[in-house]
């Protein structure tokens, strides 16, 4: 009746009746009886053999890998004593009502009794009929491992003991990307099982004890089949066919690659009647006798990468900030040194300049001035009135009549909180209040890698609402003698208004793309931001620009323009980063590297955005990285690998650029930086297919991060975004199949790919 009962609740929550068996129908029995005899409510026993569920139905020669198990003892009154009243007990259906009811209303028992990882059943009472006490036990367990050519296998696990975390724990900490580093490492060659490895050094360091180990735990593709449960082999230590332990002593002594300083082990044979293209082979590491960690298949699709692309940069008015001709708005962003009001007039006067030849008059100046978040208040109420007050008399200057304005000021907290979301400092930072935010800011307890996050924060935002003052506007056709005039009467700020205005032409296909760099102007000090921009337009339009001599000679004439105008930014910057275009052709080329980052360090104290240097010197870092590689200076090299990290979140990367970086972290083994990088766009559900695919092959290295519920659910994305590609998620060359341990994900799999 209590049987009848329990798959009743199953099929009514929409899962398959329990089917009961006679292995676990005897632990039950080993367990009430216990109870009879001892009065003891309670899991375990003192029996070793006997001393768990799992132990019981082992000894019950069952053959599950999940069990569970729910008990209940009632006493029943006595009526010759009490009388009759409502707590007698008339018939055994409602003594079996009294144990449902129990069971279903405690939140632990309900949940074993609906966890869809339990099919078969077992189910025992026992009666002390002294005391008039009912002691029940019901054990559920997951399918049985029932491969009859794969029972042979030794019945004590060749003496492993499960994780522990006295043997364990150190090692585990020191190798954190232990399972990264080999999850694709293990080869089959001629049914024999091999692991290889580049650095035999690391196996030195890390395997020290005589019972460190390695083994390996065959897993068949048939036991996660759609037609059934997951069926695993019951143990605490594997879930397929256990090959004996490789003790580390012969790991070294048969290594045929000592001379390389690589290492070569063979892990044993693959038994008869399996083989490798139906299976999935786990490596197992083992310390001191005990299972540390298991190390499943999983293809890492990483990529290195030379250079994240970046475009040079143009001394002028950029196509974004042009005036919208049908809102008629302007807006733009002065940045502010720190604990300044006083900034560079020419971060803005490009902007006014293409407004006086547009045509447009201003009507409005809307002023949001901002200060970061540190520092006391009432100070940095005062440096945000005079930030704007700076911005207003410069604006000023060129509407000469009443204009109406409105200024603002602030504490940029909105934009730290958006700076910071990804970066290593959100979650120390988002769970304090904004005065213990401030305060840990003013003690500098996280030293000064937060000031990148923190300087994007100073500026002003500028709106101006502006009108045409005339209809017609420069026409295409007479913009290059309007700045060849500009340029002879020496007005360079009006030449480089009127290069922006002919870029866009450019763009918006009104002229032909060649006008834009097919200008005669002299090399003088005064025209080296005209002469700069002519270099990007040909490089932006010429349709030979990608040849070898075609960069070569770009290299060499921003080279010529540093040499006559050190002191311009666009310039170096562009000069900075075609030597980075050059060093990533021929790596061991640069003698000496670091003079390369010092030259891109003078350009924070310029008006190129933060975000644009640090994207230079994100592309130096891995460059950096790969030049250290090769000369073998592995302590650098690390360093170079945290400086990209360091200056990745602070590069306003989009999508396509934060999926290369990702698919580079991957590649150099950081996966746990890789997750990092681009949970932010996952979490936001702000990815394309690819982006959401390799971001499901890494998160499975940080359950912290991605819990199981989460990862069905982008399991489930993926679905709906490429059926068939998520069909062929699981197995080689892909990933494990052994994801299907995970119902929803199994659930989801059997359903759309089966």
């Amino acid at each position: 009746m209590l049987f009848e009962k329990v798959n009743a609740f199953r099929i009514e929550n929409g899962l398959p009746s329990f089917v009961l068996t006679k292995e676990l129908d005897n632990a039950s029995v080993l367990h009430v009886l216990y109870m009879k005899k001892t009065k003891k409510i309670q899991l375990v026993q003192p029996a070793k053999a006997k001393k768990d569920t799992f132990k019981r139905v082992k000894k019950s020669k069952g053959k599950y890998a999940q069990v569970a198990e729910n008990i209940f003892s009632y006493t029943l009154p006595d009526a010759k004593k009490t009388g009759k009243s409502k707590n007698t007990v008339n018939s055994y259906n409602e003594l079996a009502e009294i144990v449902f009811q129990a069971w279903i209303n405690d939140k632990k028992t309900r949940a074993i009794i609906l966890n869809n990882s339990y099919y078969q059943t077992g189910l025992a009472a026992a009666f002390d009929y002294k005391k008039r006490t009912v002691y029940v036990s019901q054990v559920y367990a997951s399918e049985p491992f029932d491969f009859k050519e794969l029972t042979k296998q030794n019945k004590n696990d060749f003496h492993l003991k499960p994780y522990s975390k006295t043997k364990c724990n150190a090692f585990l900490i020191n190798n954190p990307n232990l399972a990264e580093l080999l999850a694709n490492n293990i080869e089959v060659v001629n049914n024999e099982i091999f692991l290889y490895y580049h650095d035999v050094s690391f196996f030195k360091n890390n395997f020290k004890k005589n019972k460190d180990a390695l083994a390996v735990d065959i897993v068949l593709r048939k036991q996660y089949e759609c037609n059934a449960g997951n069926k695993l082999y019951p143990s605490e230590v594997h879930d397929g066919v256990l090959l004996k332990p490789v003790q580390k002593g012969k790991w070294f002594a048969a290594n045929p690659l000592k001379k390389t300083g690589e290492i070569y082990i063979k892990l044993g044979k693959m038994p008869s009647g399996l083989d490798s293209t139906n299976s999935e082979i786990n490596l197992l590491i083992i310390k001191e006798g005990c299972l540390c960690q298991t190390i499943f298949f999983n293809n890492l699709d990483g990529e290195n990468l030379s250079l994240l692309g970046l475009p040079l940069v143009m001394d002028t008015l950029s196509l974004q900030t042009k005036p919208d001709s049908i809102k008629k708005h302007i807006s733009f962003t002065v940045p502010f040194p720190r604990n300044k009001w006083n900034f560079n007039e020419e971060d803005i006067k490009p902007f006014l300049d293409s407004l006086e030849l547009n045509r447009y008059n201003i009507k409005k100046i809307d002023i949001t001035a901002y200060s970061s978040i540190e520092g006391d208040s009432v100070k940095n109420a005062l440096l945000q009135m005079n930030r704007a007050n700076s911005i207003l008399q410069v604006i000023e200057q060129y509407n000469l009549q009443k204009v109406a304005t409105e200024i603002k000021t602030k504490e940029n907290w909105e934009g730290l909180f958006e700076s910071i979301k990804g970066s290593p400092y959100e979650n120390k930072l988002l769970g304090l209040t904004k005065p213990q935010i401030r305060a840990v800011l003013l003690t500098d307890s996280l030293g000064f890698l937060i000031e990148p996050y923190l300087e994007d924060q100073r500026k002003a935002e500028v709106f101006l609402t502006v009108e045409s003052i005339f209809v017609d506007s420069i026409q295409p056709q007479s913009i290059a003698k309007k700045t060849t005039e500009a340029i002879k009467q020496k007005n360079i700020d009006k030449a480089k208004a009127l290069q922006a205005l002919l870029y866009r032409y450019a763009i918006e296909e009104k002229i032909e793309h060649q006008y834009t760099y097919q200008f005669s102007i002299s090399r003088q000090k005064e025209h080296i931001p005209l002469l700069n921009n002519l270099l990007v337009f040909k490089e932006c339009f010429y349709e030979q620009s990608h040849t070898d001599s075609f960069r070569q000679q770009l290299k060499e004439e921003f080279l010529a323009l540093y040499f006559i105008d050190p002191s311009n930014p666009y310039v170096l910057y562009n000069k900075l980063l075609m030597e980075l275009e050059f060093w990533e052709k021929d790596i061991l080329k640069m003698p000496d590297p670091e003079p390369l980052l010092k030259e891109m360090k003078k350009l924070y104290s310029t008006r190129i955005e933060n975000w644009r240097i640090n994207r230079l010197r994100l592309n130096y870092h891995i460059l950096a990285a790969d030049y250290y590689y090769e000369k073998k200076d592995f302590a650098k090299r690390e360093k170079e690998l945290k400086e990209t990290r360091k200056f990745i979140f602070s590069s306003k990367l989009d999508m396509e650029q934060t999926y290369a970086m990702a698919r580079y972290f991957i590649f150099q083994l950081r996966v746990d930086w890789a997750i990092e990088l681009m949970l932010p766009y996952i979490k936001s559900k702000n990815y394309d297919e690819d982006f959401l695919f390799i971001f499901l092959s890494i998160a499975i290295y940080d359950t912290k991060k991605i819990s199981e519920q989460d990862y069905a659910n982008l399991m489930k994305h993926a679905l709906l975004l490429n059926k068939e590609r998520y069909c062929k998620l699981f197995g080689y060359p892909n990933m494990s199949f052994q994801l299907l341990k995970n119902n929803t994900i199994k659930s989801e799999y059997c359903k759309h790919c089966n």
